[in-house]
């Protein structure tokens, strides 16, 4: 029996440890289930501060902007308020300051100021020495060109140039024996005020000389400009300027040949470089040059007005236009040296086109001119009239000249000229000029090079009995800064050859004293060309 019991008392034990085992386990299940459940809602709980906090932050924002937005629209709406009690408040303070300022005053504030800004600069300018020249002449400046050498010719005796009779240029290669000089001063005047004017002052000087003879009373100087220029004085045109004084006023030359053909320099004034919209327009009044026209009468001497108009900068096709003319006048009279002889009074007028391509290296330049009466020179100075026949008289001439920079050691120059002129007189007297010629120069290195020119020139003049040609070739050794065509100054070495038609057998100019009884001749020498 009581084995019995505690056989129960056993069983019911092992129960009782069993369940309590059990629901051990069961509880600390439902520890550990309730743990990650609270650390879910924690971490769903920071999301939702998170949350909170950027909402937070963002109507923070969207405030300040409404209030900016607010200050913003209640500042320009009474900036106008703002601006004219402004002004009424500097009007007041600075009132009687203004008034108390003459125009004499104002200008020495103007020139204070510059001067203070200079000193303050002087100290970079003279770190600076490449400066200090210019901002001690305040804008003076010399400019100038020269040619000068000495040559022989292939008998022993001095050179003298190639050049056909009733032509107006010769191709100057080896074939210019005189010392030439133009020395340029331009004097760009100092302004305090750069609103101001601009002023420019310009002389150029010329002498000449044949070779070896500088102290011969042969000699020349001559002064070629003398004039003042203006600009900056028009309020609808700033860029105009007008001038007076005597100057060159000509179109761009045939290099290879120093021609001019269209040379309108002398004594006058006008403007330029007025703005008509489709091109810049100068109008000039010009005199004769000094040597054309020599002649007394009981009026006076001879003189010639010219009106000249030019419009250039124009667009055209495949380049810019030019476009002139001029018209001109000359007053006749009695010759005080012999009365019997009449100048009768001839107007006249000329007009003429231009087509050029701009390049410094590569540019072409073609001109088509016609003028009649006392514009038949197609220069400021004229033809002097003998008879009322001469106001018939007229010329036409084209020219052409090409630059082409062919590869960086290749480069050539080629002039052509066609000129016919019907002088009016009563029996046949008319004349062609032709010409037509090249200079190639082809570098050997970079400072040494070779360049030939062949030239041609052809005159038929019945009055003078002409009708042939003079040609010329020289070969030359170059020696210059670099390798393209205008290169300066050049050093050169050279060889010339001519040879002449009958017609021309006998005349000095084609090689002087040495060649009157031949048909042909050469010269010898060495030159230095320059411009700056």
């Amino acid at each position: 029996m009581r084995r019995n019991i505690i056989a129960v008392a056993l069983v019911a034990l092992s129960i009782t440890c069993v369940s309590s085992f059990a629901y051990a386990q069961g509880a600390e299940d439902d520890v550990a289930a309730l743990k990650r459940e609270l650390a879910v809602m924690k971490e769903r709980l920071a999301a939702l501060e998170s949350a909170v906090t950027e909402q937070k932050a963002a109507q923070a924002s969207m405030e300040k902007d409404v209030e900016k937005e607010s200050a913003a629209k209640a500042v320009k709406a009474i900036e106008p308020e703002i601006a004219k009690l402004t002004a009424i408040k500097m009007k007041e303070e600075a009132g009687p300051v203004v008034e108390q300022v003459s125009k004499e005053e104002t200008l020495k504030v103007l020139k204070k100021v510059s001067t203070d800004a200079a000193m303050d600069s002087r100290d970079v300018l003279f770190k600076q020495p490449d400066y200090l020249p210019n901002y001690i002449t305040k804008g003076l400046e010399f400019h100038g060109y020269f040619r000068s050498g000495y040559g022989i010719n292939s008998k022993g005796g001095k050179m003298e140039a190639f050049m056909a009779p009733d032509a107006l240029a010769k191709y100057r290669l080896g074939n210019e024996q005189e010392t030439y000089i133009e020395t340029i001063l331009l004097n760009r005047n100092w302004n305090p005020d750069p609103e101001g004017v601009t002023l420019e002052t310009q002389i150029r000087v010329a002498y000449q000389t044949q070779q070896n003879q500088s102290w011969d009373i042969g000699n020349q100087f001559a002064l070629r400009e003398m004039y003042a220029r203006m600009g900056h004085f028009l309020d609808w045109d700033q860029g105009a300027k007008v001038w007076a004084g005597e100057r060159f006023c000509r179109l761009p030359e045939l290099d290879i040949i120093d021609f001019w053909w269209y040379d309108m320099s002398g004594y006058g004034g006008g403007f330029e470089d007025i703005n008509c919209g489709i091109g810049m327009l100068d109008v000039t009044y010009i005199g004769f040059s000094p040597d054309d026209i020599n002649l007394s009468t009981n009026r006076g001497r001879v003189a010639k007005n010219n009106i000249n108009f030019k419009l250039g900068d124009v667009n055209v096709p495949f380049g810019k236009g030019m476009f002139w003319v001029n018209g001109g006048f000359m007053k006749g009279g009695v010759d005080t040296q012999d009365p019997t002889v009449k100048f009768p009074s001839m107007g006249g007028v000329d007009v003429g086109f231009m087509h050029y391509i701009p390049g410094e290296l590569n540019n072409n330049q073609f001109a088509a001119q016609y003028g009649c009466g006392s514009n038949t020179s197609l220069s400021a100075g004229a033809l002097v009239p003998s008879e009322s026949i001469d106001r018939k008289s007229y010329r036409i001439r084209l020219t052409e000249m090409f630059n082409r920079q062919i590869t960086p050691k290749l480069s050539v120059q080629v002039d052509g000229v066609y000129q016919y002129t019907d002088y009016g007189g009563k029996t046949k007297n008319d004349e062609t000029w032709f010409s037509f010629g090249l200079r190639p120069i082809y570098m050997l290195t970079k400072h040494f090079g070779l360049e030939v020119e062949p030239g041609m020139d052809y005159i038929n003049n019945p009055a003078d009995d002409y009708d042939t040609c003079l040609f010329k070739w020289t070969t030359a050794i170059r020696i210059s800064p670099g390798t393209i065509f205008n290169s300066r100054p050049e050093f050169r070495i050279f060889a010339t050859y001519a040879r002449w038609g009958d017609g021309f057998q006998g005349d000095r100019m084609l090689g002087g004293e040495a060649f009157i009884p031949q048909r042909e001749g050469m010269n010898y020498g060495v030159q230095c060309e320059n411009w700056w």
